[in-house]
């Protein structure tokens, strides 16, 4: 193993403090919560259909406009 390697597991190791299982949950959830394709909607800066989002904010790939889900309804950020 590199030296990188094991200096980045230390700091891991050492910013931790609980159960492993748990930040590995964390870890998943946080994987799972990553940008979808959106087809259906339309962006309201430059009207493609490039919408990325997850379950909160939303990116156009065309202009990169970032935007945030308000229930249903899509606002710029």
């Amino acid at each position: 193993m590199g030296r990188m390697k094991e200096v980045f597991m230390e700091m891991i190791e050492h910013d931790y403090h609980g159960d492993h299982n748990a930040y590995l949950e964390d870890l998943a959830r946080q994987s799972c919560e990553e940008f979808s394709y959106v087809n259906e909607q339309p962006c309201p800066n430059c009207l493609n259909y490039t919408i990325h989002r997850n379950e909160t904010d939303a990116v156009c790939d065309a202009c990169g406009q970032d935007f945030i889900y308000v229930g249903s309804s899509l606002r710029f950020k």
